[in-house]
Protein backbone atom coordinates (compact mmCIF):
# COMPACT_ATOMS: atom_id res chain seq x y z
CA UNK A 1 0.00 0.00 0.00
CA UNK A 2 1.53 3.32 -0.97
CA UNK A 3 1.53 6.24 1.41
CA UNK A 4 -1.02 8.31 -0.50
CA UNK A 5 -3.48 5.44 -0.56
CA UNK A 6 -2.96 4.91 3.16
CA UNK A 7 -3.99 8.46 4.06
CA UNK A 8 -6.63 8.84 1.37
CA UNK A 9 -10.03 8.57 2.91
CA UNK A 10 -9.07 10.26 6.16
CA UNK A 11 -10.12 13.88 6.54
CA UNK A 12 -6.61 14.96 7.48
CA UNK A 13 -5.02 13.05 4.63
CA UNK A 14 -7.51 14.35 2.08
CA UNK A 15 -7.07 17.91 3.33
CA UNK A 16 -3.28 17.64 3.01
CA UNK A 17 -3.64 16.22 -0.51
CA UNK A 18 -5.90 19.15 -1.49
CA UNK A 19 -3.39 21.60 -0.02
CA UNK A 20 -0.62 19.89 -2.02
CA UNK A 21 -2.71 20.31 -5.17
CA UNK A 22 -3.12 24.01 -4.38
CA UNK A 23 0.62 24.42 -3.75
CA UNK A 24 1.45 22.69 -7.03
CA UNK A 25 -0.97 24.93 -8.92
CA UNK A 26 0.43 27.98 -7.13
CA UNK A 27 3.94 26.99 -8.21
CA UNK A 28 2.77 26.84 -11.84
CA UNK A 29 1.17 30.30 -11.50
CA UNK A 30 4.40 31.76 -10.07
CA UNK A 31 6.40 30.17 -12.89
CA UNK A 32 4.04 31.67 -15.48
CA UNK A 33 4.27 35.08 -13.82
CA UNK A 34 8.06 34.97 -13.81
CA UNK A 35 8.23 33.76 -17.41
CA UNK A 36 5.90 36.53 -18.58
CA UNK A 37 7.17 39.35 -16.37
CA UNK A 38 8.40 41.38 -19.33
CA UNK A 39 5.44 40.59 -21.60
CA UNK A 40 3.48 43.73 -22.39
CA UNK A 41 -0.10 43.54 -21.09
CA UNK A 42 0.43 40.31 -19.14
CA UNK A 43 -1.74 40.07 -16.04
CA UNK A 44 -0.33 38.12 -13.13
CA UNK A 45 -1.96 34.89 -11.99
CA UNK A 46 -2.75 33.87 -8.45
CA UNK A 47 -4.28 30.80 -6.86
CA UNK A 48 -7.38 31.05 -4.73
CA UNK A 49 -7.47 28.39 -2.02
CA UNK A 50 -6.84 29.82 1.43
CA UNK A 51 -10.00 31.93 1.23
CA UNK A 52 -12.01 28.79 0.53
CA UNK A 53 -10.26 26.97 3.36
CA UNK A 54 -11.13 29.74 5.82
CA UNK A 55 -14.74 29.65 4.66
CA UNK A 56 -14.87 25.88 5.17
CA UNK A 57 -12.99 25.90 8.49
CA UNK A 58 -16.05 25.68 10.75
CA UNK A 59 -17.45 22.75 8.79
CA UNK A 60 -14.07 21.00 8.85
CA UNK A 61 -13.87 21.44 12.63
CA UNK A 62 -17.38 20.04 12.99
CA UNK A 63 -17.57 16.63 14.65
CA UNK A 64 -20.01 15.45 11.97
CA UNK A 65 -17.96 13.48 9.42
CA UNK A 66 -20.54 13.94 6.62
CA UNK A 67 -20.53 17.74 7.02
CA UNK A 68 -16.73 17.80 7.14
CA UNK A 69 -16.48 15.54 4.08
CA UNK A 70 -18.81 17.81 2.05
CA UNK A 71 -16.78 20.88 3.07
CA UNK A 72 -13.56 19.13 2.07
CA UNK A 73 -14.98 18.06 -1.29
CA UNK A 74 -15.95 21.67 -2.03
CA UNK A 75 -12.34 22.85 -1.67
CA UNK A 76 -10.84 23.33 -5.10
CA UNK A 77 -7.80 25.52 -5.87
CA UNK A 78 -8.51 27.92 -8.73
CA UNK A 79 -6.16 30.03 -10.86
CA UNK A 80 -7.37 33.61 -11.18
CA UNK A 81 -6.11 36.59 -13.15
CA UNK A 82 -4.88 39.31 -10.81
CA UNK A 83 -6.47 42.40 -12.31
CA UNK A 84 -5.18 44.81 -9.67
CA UNK A 85 -1.48 44.15 -10.45
CA UNK A 86 -0.08 46.40 -13.16
CA UNK A 87 3.13 44.44 -13.66
CA UNK A 88 4.86 41.42 -12.21
CA UNK A 89 7.54 42.21 -9.64
CA UNK A 90 10.19 39.54 -10.02
CA UNK A 91 11.57 39.92 -6.49
CA UNK A 92 8.13 39.43 -4.92
CA UNK A 93 7.28 36.59 -7.27
CA UNK A 94 10.54 34.73 -6.48
CA UNK A 95 10.00 35.23 -2.76
CA UNK A 96 6.44 33.95 -2.99
CA UNK A 97 7.61 30.96 -5.01
CA UNK A 98 10.18 30.06 -2.35
CA UNK A 99 7.59 30.39 0.43
CA UNK A 100 5.30 28.12 -1.55
CA UNK A 101 8.10 25.56 -1.95
CA UNK A 102 8.64 25.54 1.82
CA UNK A 103 4.91 25.03 2.43
CA UNK A 104 4.90 22.20 -0.09
CA UNK A 105 7.78 20.50 1.75
CA UNK A 106 5.97 20.92 5.08
CA UNK A 107 2.82 19.38 3.62
CA UNK A 108 4.82 16.42 2.27
CA UNK A 109 6.34 15.94 5.72
CA UNK A 110 2.89 16.02 7.31
CA UNK A 111 1.60 13.51 4.77
CA UNK A 112 4.56 11.23 5.40
CA UNK A 113 4.08 11.35 9.19
CA UNK A 114 0.36 10.72 8.86
CA UNK A 115 1.13 7.71 6.66
CA UNK A 116 3.70 6.46 9.17
CA UNK A 117 1.13 6.60 11.98
CA UNK A 118 -1.35 4.64 9.89
CA UNK A 119 1.27 2.05 8.92
CA UNK A 120 2.25 1.63 12.56
CA UNK A 121 -1.40 1.17 13.54
CA UNK A 122 -1.96 -1.38 10.77
CA UNK A 123 1.14 -3.36 11.71
CA UNK A 124 0.49 -2.97 15.46
CA UNK A 125 3.71 -1.02 15.96
CA UNK A 126 5.88 -3.58 14.15
CA UNK A 127 7.72 -2.90 10.90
Amino acid sequence: MNEHAAVSGTLTGDLVLRALDAASLRHAAHAANIANASTEGYQALRVSFEEQLLAARDALLNRDEAVSRRALESLQPVIEVESSVERVRLDQEMSSMMQNALRYQALLTALSKNGAFLRAAIHEGRN
